[in-house]
């Protein structure tokens, strides 16, 4: 019985020592320094964000509806999840935790979680309009703006913040370095930023047609669909070689209308006008199984390359953002046989500005119709470089490969 019991504690020793496995897991040098690597370009990545927190935080301040956001938050903790953190034990892990906030599945198909973001934009235009006064701030000083937070996140005593929420970090560090002055600032500056936005678009933007969701009649739909092919043949090359070159500029639906012509007679794989993907009504299902597109443009400010066999749909973000609601769509109607667990997000090189996507979607495209996997290839990341890449396929009318590292 003694025996027995010796060997229970040996065993238990054991296990403990060598973390629940049979046997201890023994690394060789090559993997310690290849891990160690890692772990010391990570961190010089950090530390050069940093320095550039103040430039990081104005360009993400739009959150989901910034590209550069998303970029960040596939290898960062946002503030909003600092206090799911903090408020764990020290001896507590929290790698489970920190896995489930950075690779997150996207919800953006989910009809709770469009009507979400509705109400948020509903919201976020009514609070914009409304007229910013000091009256609507508790306290202001010189320096900073200070609130008093006695009463948040109370739980049994007025006067006593509960610290195990969530977001009793989050306020605590944003009320400490927040400064009034540079608030207001910050918000004009925004609204500017988005009318430059909004300015620039239409700016390459040479053709629009409202939307609607009525049921058109199948005059109508021919008539709609004879204007959209008239429009198709008579694209100015001037205006699309115009609209690659400028590195400040996404690409219009022209553009990219232009670029897919060019692929579709130099391949063997079918390519569907980009200038339906605003006009669902007209969108017919494919009855290919080498279809190969680019879809997004103006309507939600970015591109992406998809690619269908049959059976499976294949995305191509230089992004990795999630599918939005009109690309959903889209694919429904496009390719209605598809599954959502048929639907793979393939890992490709990421675009180093945040104009450049449909650049980069167009040198996936080139690449598939070439019988190559874009996901082999390290494309350059000198924007204007693919740019003047793309505009010589344009101009000799001919696929090839574009610049790799």
């Amino acid at each position: 019985m003694e025996s027995s019991k010796q060997a229970q504690v040996l065993r238990t020793s054991k296990s403990r020592n060598n973390r629940g496995r049979t046997s201890r897991r023994y690394f060789v040098a090559d993997a310690n320094y290849e891990y160690q690597q890692a772990v010391d370009a990570h961190f010089e990545k950090l530390k050069k964000r940093q320095k550039n927190r103040d430039a990081i935080m104005k360009e993400t301040i739009e959150q989901a509806e910034c590209g550069n956001w998303h970029k960040y938050r596939r290898d960062m903790i946002t503030a909003s999840h600092f206090g799911l953190i903090c408020r764990k034990k020290p001896q507590t892990s929290c790698a489970g935790i920190v896995k489930q906030i950075l690779y997150s599945r996207s919800l953006g198909n989910v009809d709770s979680e469009k009507e979400d973001k509705e109400n948020e934009k509903r919201k976020k235009k009514k609070n914009t309009d409304k007229e910013i006064s000091t009256k609507k701030i508790t306290i202001i000083s010189n320096e900073s703006i200070k609130i008093d937070l006695s009463n948040l996140l109370r739980k049994k005593r007025k006067n006593e913040n509960s610290i195990d929420n969530h977001l009793y970090n989050l306020p605590k560090k944003q009320m400490k370095t927040a400064d009034c002055s540079k608030v207001i600032t910050d918000k004009v500056t925004i609204q500017r930023s988005n009318d430059d936005c909004k300015r620039k678009v239409a700016i390459n933007s040479w053709i629009t047609i409202p939307n609607s969701d009525k049921i058109f009649t199948d005059e109508e739909i021919l008539k709609a669909i004879e204007i959209i092919d008239n429009l198709r043949v008579n694209i100015s090359l001037s205006n699309v070689i115009s609209n690659i070159s400028s590195s400040d500029s996404l690409l219009n639906d022209e553009s990219i209308e232009y670029f897919l012509q060019i692929l579709d007679q130099n391949s063997d794989n079918y390519t569907h006008p980009v200038l339906y993907y605003s006009y669902p009504h007209l969108i017919v299902p494919s009855k290919t199984k080498r279809d190969l597109q680019i879809i997004g443009g103006n309507q939600n400010r970015h591109w992406r390359c998809i690619r269908f066999d049959g059976t499976n749909l294949f995305v191509y973000d230089s992004l990795s953002l999630p599918l939005s609601t009109e690309d959903y769509d889209y694919i429904r109607k496009r390719f209605p046989q598809v599954k959502p667990n048929n639907i793979t997000f393939i890992e490709v090189t990421h675009q180093s500005d945040t104009y450049s996507c449909g650049v980069y979607a167009a040198a996936f495209a080139t690449t598939i119709a070439l019988g190559d996997d874009p996901c082999l290839y390290q494309y350059s990341q000198n924007s204007q470089a693919m740019r003047m890449h793309m505009i010589k396929i344009i101009e000799q009318r001919k696929l090839m490969l574009f610049p790799t590292e």
